[in-house]
C-alpha cells in the first residue's frame, strides 16, 4: 500500500524552506545596507554587538544586577557587560548597562565597585520585559537590599534550563 502525505503537509514544506531563506536574505540584506551607511552603520553596529553580548549567558557573573543608581536611595536594573580591575587598588569593577525605560538601546555605562553590586536570579528576557513595559510586566520578587546566594542564582539557571 502506498503511503500518501496529507496535503498541508505537502504545502508546509513546499513553502517553509522557501519563506525561511528569503526571510533570512531580506535579514542579510538589510544588515549589509546598515554596514554601508557610515553614521548608521556605527549606531547600528554597537546596538547590535550590545544585544548579542547581554543575551549570552555565560554563567561566571549574573548579567542582571541592581546598583545604586542614579542616588543611593534608589536602584537600577542592570546588565554586566564585563569586569575589570582598579589598576590603583585592585579591586574589582564591573561595567554595568543600565537601559532606559521604554527604548533600552540608549542607556548608561557605570562603572561600579563589585561589592556594590546586587545579583538578581532574573534573565535577560525578564528583565528586559520588566524594562521596556515600564515596570507593569515581571516578575514580583527580587533581591533589592542583598544579591541572591549562587545556590538560588544556580537553581534558577537549572530551571529555565529545564523549560
Amino acid at each position: 500500500m502506498k503511503h500518501f502525505t496529507p496535503l498541508w503537509q505537502r504545502w508546509v514544506r513546499m513553502t517553509a524552506t522557501p519563506r525561511w531563506w528569503i526571510g533570512r536574505r531580506v535579514i542579510e540584506a538589510f544588515e549589509t545596507l546598515m554596514r554601508r551607511i557610515p553614521i548608521v552603520q556605527t549606531i547600528y553596529g554597537s546596538v547590535r554587538q550590545l544585544l548579542d553580548v547581554l543575551r549570552q549567558d555565560t554563567g561566571e557573573v549574573q548579567r542582571v544586577v541592581l546598583i545604586d543608581f542614579p542616588t543611593p536611595e534608589m536602584k537600577a536594573i542592570g546588565f554586566v557587560t564585563r569586569t575589570l580591575t582598579d589598576a590603583d587598588t585592585g579591586e574589582e569593577l564591573a561595567a554595568v548597562y543600565v537601559p532606559t525605560t521604554p527604548n533600552p538601546t540608549s542607556g548608561y555605562l557605570e562603572i561600579v565597585p563589585v561589592r556594590n553590586v546586587v545579583s538578581t536570579t532574573w534573565t535577560f528576557d525578564e528583565a528586559m520585559t520588566f524594562i521596556v513595559s515600564g515596570g507593569a510586566v515581571g516578575n514580583t520578587s527580587m533581591n533589592y537590599s542583598q544579591s541572591a546566594s549562587e545556590e538560588a542564582i544556580a537553581a534558577a539557571r537549572e530551571k529555565r534550563d529545564k523549560t
